[in-house]
Formats: structure tokens, sequence, C-alpha cells
């Protein structure tokens, strides 16, 4: 009981990897700074791919682009399936947090119109 929370910070995480006993999550759930979400089932994952300071991922014909610092390690998670939900930071997150922490930028989500077809 007396150990401090570990999710106790200043700051929203940018990520967080799935209990390491539970199973693979089903989907992705992305957050933006202002609050709107949008999940993705990973059944419809069909790539990812991982530049320094870009991460982009492919949903059916959906894209999420997400841009921002130290995401490796975001990157093999979402490989595995073990990210529940990614969030977007803002500018006093981002000085809030140490250097080597993760921190997400702008998370970008091009969502194709049934009219797009």
């Amino acid at each position: 009981w007396d150990k401090p929370d570990p999710w106790d910070k200043a700051w929203r995480r940018s990520w967080r990897t799935a209990r390491p006993r539970g199973r693979e999550d089903i989907m992705l759930d992305c957050r933006s700074s202002e609050g709107g979400r949008l999940a993705f089932g990973y059944t419809w994952l069909a790539s990812i791919t991982y530049e320094p300071g870009t991460i982009t991922l492919l949903f059916g014909e959906n894209t999420v682009n997400v841009t921002g610092r130290n995401l490796e390690q975001l990157y093999d998670a979402l490989v595995q399936h073990r990210v529940p939900f990614i969030q977007e930071g803002n500018e006093t997150e981002e000085a809030l947090k140490p250097e080597d922490e993760p921190h997400i930028d702008e998370l970008s989500i091009e969502v194709l119109k049934e009219g797009d077809k």
C-alpha cells in the first residue's frame, strides 16, 4: 500500500504496455491532446513503419501517423499488439518529461470515408 503509483505523474503517459500476464490488446485507442479518441482493431493492422521520430500504422485503408521522441519501444510494443492506447501530448507535458521519456508531439489519423472508395 505504501508503494508510489507509477501512473501518478505530472503529465499523461504517451503510451503503456499491456499487463505482463495479460493477453494482447484487441484495439488501439488513439487519444488526441484535446480529448478526441478513435480506436482501431489490431485485426486490421496491416503494417507498421518506424523511422526515428515517426511511426506510421496502416489499419485497412486508414493511416495513423505518430511523431515524437523516443518512440522505438512504442514501436516494439505495437508490433506485439501490447499497447492499449497512444496519447498525443502537449508542450507543457513535454517540458515536464525527462529527456529519455517517450513523448508524442502529434497524432494524426487519415480516415477513409465511404465516398472515398
